[in-house]
């Protein structure tokens, strides 16, 4: 039975892997298209009005949680009964959040637009529609989490693959109809945003209607539920605070003490990292759900076996896309920019190292969520996180340079992932020398086996596509193979043995 479970991570894997690939490459194409068809300056007004809407999102963050938390056990548990409860007041929670939202929005937003920012002359109009159009899109995308949860909860990510191929054409049809329209780039920019994630909201109702009995709403009230919902969401939302904290004050830190050419380069490591982490968002997205229900159904050992796996692989997938990357960055980034900014390439290295991270503590995150015993976790990491902005501001108060910021986050970082494998020998009785074994130990093997002769080669001085060929050509041959040898336990192997088998196959059929 657990190796039939593994097998489904494995081909939910593969479906995220795909959704992932389609995400990142209309992402970088549509994103850099937009730009040039809108103008530094409306493409810059339309960011700068959406952060008002954005700052929303922890919220809805919090609550997204709870939302996908509370569907998955409830499949985890058999209670199939109580799935359309849960449902339905996960929906009218979602309602409440979008109106408080709105309110808010409208008793400040426009105020603000017109009388706080510095709006090209001419554009406060074309703003204020923008900041109506990107709540409009925002809401949508609030209501849109009772049944993103109830397909992550039911793990149909073959639907998630189907639906990103949808979400990647509409965005496309943005980029044809702002090229051929005669309207307002500006404002048909923002409309068009809104429609396509109507679309795909309509989309995901309609389907979770015809393959899930428990998303057919009925108004159901139940104020404990609600209690439970806002009390999860609570204690969740302290870590999302403490991280937009963190990564405000770095980037206000960096304008005080370096300037603007600091924020550009910082500006550009964060967005390539959110690119990179989309191979590990979609990854943990694909495990996530067998983790709650594991625990959720009593099963300890599938439990446990799967968070030392999950937290291997989510390590050894990031790594592997964000190694050749560092030792290429300046080259890379070169083909994207025009111009790169100086000490983008230093600072998205320990951005990236900070991921590394995340990385391999994702899984134990999981495990605190399906819990839903929250409250000492998230105090311990808001606590230690939150420790960022004291600490950079007094190291650079006394004269050291901005990237000292960013290996304060890294080690931080470290230890947030220290202190959280302590506490959970506590919460589910992890066994901390096992997982250091299991998953430490062999993260630190691969490492430092697989390094060495890329990094070498980067030195040579060849440059160019020549060195990001010769690294990679160097690397993930003794990468794959130092895995597959001594990281990956019998199970694991017979897993990928199998996937490899099938895939052969495929392309022996193929030609």
């Amino acid at each position: 039975m657990s190796s039939e479970k593994s097998r489904r991570v494995a081909k939910n894997t593969g479906f995220m892997f795909v959704r992932m690939m389609i995400i990142v490459l209309v992402g970088l194409f549509t994103s850099r298209e937009v730009l040039r068809i809108l103008g530094v300056s409306d493409f810059g007004v339309y960011n700068l009005v959406g952060t008002i809407v954005v700052m929303f999102s922890f919220l809805q963050n919090a609550l997204n949680n709870a939302t996908t938390r509370f569907i998955t056990y409830g499949i985890g548990t058999g209670d199939t009964g109580g799935l359309g409860k849960t449902f339905a007041m996960s929906v009218n929670t979602e309602a409440i959040l979008a109106f408080t939202i709105l309110i808010c929005s409208e008793a400040v937003g426009p105020w603000f637009i017109s009388n706080k920012l510095n709006i090209p002359e001419g554009r406060i109009h074309a703003a204020n529609i923008v900041f109506q159009l990107s709540l409009l899109h925002f809401l949508i995308g609030v209501m849109r989490t009772p049944f993103n949860s109830a397909i992550i909860a039911h793990e149909r990510f073959n639907f998630f693959a189907y639906t990103s191929i949808i979400e990647a054409v509409g965005k496309l049809a943005v980029v044809y109809l702002l090229v051929i329209s005669d309207a307002d780039k500006l404002i048909l920019y923002a409309a068009l945003l809104a429609a396509v994630s109507l679309t795909i909201l309509l989309w995901m109702a309609v389907y979770c209607y015809k393959h899930f009995p428990e998303t057919r709403y009925k108004f159901y009230w139940d104020g404990r539920m609600l209690r439970k919902f806002t009390n999860y969401s609570g204690w969740s939302m302290i870590v999302n605070v403490a991280d937009i904290a963190v990564t405000q004050s770095i980037s206000i830190f960096f304008n005080i003490f370096s300037g603007v050419v600091a924020n550009a380069a910082l500006g550009v490591s964060n967005q390539v990292n959110s690119y990179l982490n989309q191979f590990l968002g979609n990854f943990s997205q694909s495990y996530n759900p067998q983790i709650v229900k594991s625990y959720a159904a009593g099963d300890r050992d599938y439990f446990m076996n799967l968070l030392h796996s999950a937290s291997k692989i989510s390590y050894f997938l990031l790594f592997g896309v964000a190694f050749p990357f560092m030792l290429n960055a300046d080259y890379i980034l070169g083909l994207w920019l025009a111009e790169v900014p100086p000490m983008t390439s230093s600072f998205l290295a320990l951005i990236i190292c900070h991921s590394l991270l995340d990385s391999f503590s994702q899984p134990l995150w999981a495990s605190v969520h399906a819990t839903g015993n929250l409250k000492v976790h998230q105090l311990l990491m808001g606590g230690i996180k939150v420790l960022n902005i004291p600490v950079s501001y007094l190291l650079l108060r006394q004269g050291f340079p901005v990237i000292t910021v960013l290996m304060v986050y890294v080690s931080l970082n470290l230890a947030c992932t220290v202190v959280r494998i302590w506490w959970l020998t506590h919460l589910i009785r992890l066994d901390g020398k096992r997982y250091c074994k299991e998953v430490i130990w062999n993260i630190v093997k691969v490492t430092l086996m697989s390094v060495p002769l890329p990094l070498v080669l980067s030195f040579l001085g060849i440059g160019g596509l020549a060195s990001l060929c010769l690294t990679a050509a160097a690397f993930f041959p003794v990468y794959c193979y130092v895995i597959y040898k001594s990281a990956l336990n019998g199970k694991e192997k017979q897993i990928v043995t199998e996937y490899a088998g099938k895939a052969k196959a495929r392309v022996e059929s193929f030609f």
